[in-house]
């Protein structure tokens, strides 16, 4: 489907981690589309090219990003140009500390634009955003800078859209006054189980833990695990995933020997990618990974490590 001449525009940043689209990005470009197609309005992307299928995803115009990894003060530069060009009426970003919720903070305090963070559902014209800590509903009207939650907006099957290429001048990244120098090392044990990114989790299959423990430091994951290990004490009890623990939803859930309880499959239904370690190959964690690796967790902890090590 081609777009021509929209009653406006609609401009979504996605975060694109390592070039790839998130599930969240891929709600902020739903929602994006969603905006657009209230006011008869077209979506552009800012987003690395590499990556395909925007036109599946409702996607009109595509901004391509320099590389995969292109820092805050690259993106925000070319939102500026892009604003100068086509002077969208709404920017929407995934609400990400680090990404989208940081980038879409500037843009609005630099353009003294207005913002709507934590959108968590988008009805007509307006914005729905939780308050008083997630108990109550605040409905706000539509504004120029929208940082969305994940699940927003779900994708939803639409005519395909051109995506072409709209070329846009690359201006000098703006210098940002406080420097983004990465995420500082934490303890796998401090990090709360529903903000990790990345989980490490333990099943009565494991018992070599200090490879366990290692291997979470190694790759600077959350420790967690199920209600039996937690009942034997070899984790402390707000470790504990499942109906009855934490619900998780992070970007990659890494389990070693859990084969999979009906309440610990309902503690990662929201996570974005499972990986399995189990030597039972009908185990109902298998059925559920993404990725499943049928050995002994206690050979491939050692072995992830010592690759990890070489690698790195």
């Amino acid at each position: 489907m081609r777009l021509e001449a929209p009653s406006c525009w609609v401009l979504v940043v996605p975060d694109t981690p390592s070039g790839t689209l998130t599930t969240h990005d891929r709600d902020a470009i739903a929602a994006a589309r969603l905006i657009a197609d209230n006011k008869d309005g077209g979506v552009i992307a800012l987003a690395p090219a590499d990556a395909t299928g925007y036109g599946l995803i409702g996607v009109d115009r595509l901004v391509p990003l320099p590389g995969t990894d292109a820092d805050t003060g690259v993106r925000l530069a070319l939102v500026e140009s892009i604003l100068a060009q086509c002077k969208p009426a709404h920017i929407v970003l995934p609400d990400t500390p680090l990404g989208g919720g940081h980038l879409g903070r500037l843009i609005a305090t630099r353009q003294s634009l207005n913002i709507a963070p934590g959108v968590v559902r988008i009805s007509g014209g307006e914005l729905v955003r939780l308050s008083d800590g997630g108990r109550k509903e605040q409905t706000l009207p539509m504004a120029p800078v929208v940082l969305v939650a994940p699940e927003v907006s779900d994708p939803k099957p639409g005519p395909r859209r051109e995506a072409r290429v709209l070329p846009v001048p690359a201006p000098p990244a703006i210098e940002e006054a406080v420097q983004d120098h990465g995420l500082l090392p934490v303890d796998p044990y401090s990090v709360p189980l529903q903000e990790a990114d990345f989980i490490i989790s333990a099943g009565n299959g494991v018992s070599d833990w200090d490879s366990f423990s290692e291997l979470a430091k190694v790759l600077n994951a959350a420790i967690a695990g199920t209600r039996a290990v937690c009942d034997a004490n070899h984790l402390p009890r707000h470790r504990q995933v499942g109906a009855s623990g934490t619900l998780v939803s992070p970007r990659c859930y890494l389990s070693f020997g859990i084969s999979g309880a009906p309440q610990h499959l309902q503690g990662i239904a929201r996570c974005e990618r499972v990986i399995a370690v189990n030597t039972d190959l009908h185990a109902d964690m298998i059925k559920r990974a993404d990725l499943a690796i049928i050995a002994d967790a206690q050979a491939v902890m050692p072995s992830l490590l010592a690759l990890l090590r070489e690698t790195r």
